[in-house]
């Protein structure tokens, strides 16, 4: 493996570490998110990027594209994470996810941390073997493998390419088909389908709560901070904004 790409993962296994989490267990990379106090907005987007980040100061903002898969979205997320967890330089960044692009070094290195932090080798060994025994996996140890991790069918087949456990020839073999076979074997198939949601995920409303709860803020600031935030339905309730 080369050097760059031992740092990445020494990183993605260093992050899981602090975040709680072993390295066999999946992550929920929105709660990791929220708990970072990063706000996340989810939109369908006619472009085809996947995301992009913005930082200001103490404050994050991370763009997620929800007209692309939600496999791909939650590989986008982490991608992101890396972003503004390590490259403390940039403050903004339109990205293309998944790509693991070796012309472009920052995408390169946010597209492996997001693969090993979502997917280490470490969960992919042990699920393997607990599912086939070392024997070659087939389509339905890849599906049960992307399933558990929640990543998309193409970001598990590269994992497993780069695992040694598929081939390339074996890669494009398996390449189609994923909808229909995960239907056949009983999965949820929202993992493979574009969400296209619009919906704010922040911690804004939690702090503006807490503040109210402790004196900090009246009520009447309270309800503006809201309404600034878009949070109408929090104010008026859902009947509010018909």
């Amino acid at each position: 493996m080369p050097v760059e790409r031992t740092r990445i993962r020494r990183r993605a296994a260093e992050s899981r570490r602090q975040l709680g989490f072993n390295l066999l267990v999946p992550v929920n990379i929105w709660s990791v998110l929220r708990t970072a106090g990063i706000s996340v907005i989810k939109k369908p987007l006619k472009s085809e990027i996947s995301g992009l980040f913005m930082r200001k100061q103490d404050v994050a903002l991370v763009l997620i594209n929800s007209a692309r898969t939600l496999g791909h979205q939650n590989f986008t997320a982490a991608h992101e994470y890396f972003h503004l967890r390590y490259d403390l330089e940039l403050t903004c960044r339109v990205c293309s996810a998944g790509n693991f692009d070796p012309r472009n070094a920052g995408e390169r290195d946010a597209d492996y941390f997001a693969a090993y932090l979502l997917a280490p080798d470490e969960a992919i060994e042990w699920q393997i073997e607990r599912r086939t025994g070392g024997l070659p996996v087939d389509l339905p140890d890849i599906i049960a493998l992307e399933q558990y991790f929640g990543i998309s069918h193409q970001a598990m087949l590269i994992r497993l390419v780069e695992t040694g456990h598929l081939s390339e020839k074996e890669k494009e073999q398996w390449g189609e088909g994923v909808i229909e076979a995960a239907k056949q074997l009983g999965y949820d198939t929202n993992l493979y389908m574009h969400t296209n949601e619009e919906v704010v995920l922040s911690d804004y409303a939690e702090k503006a709560m807490f503040a109210l709860k402790r004196g900090l803020i009246s009520a009447g600031r309270y309800e503006e901070l809201l309404l600034e935030a878009g949070y109408a339905d929090l104010v008026y309730g859902e009947e509010g904004e018909t």
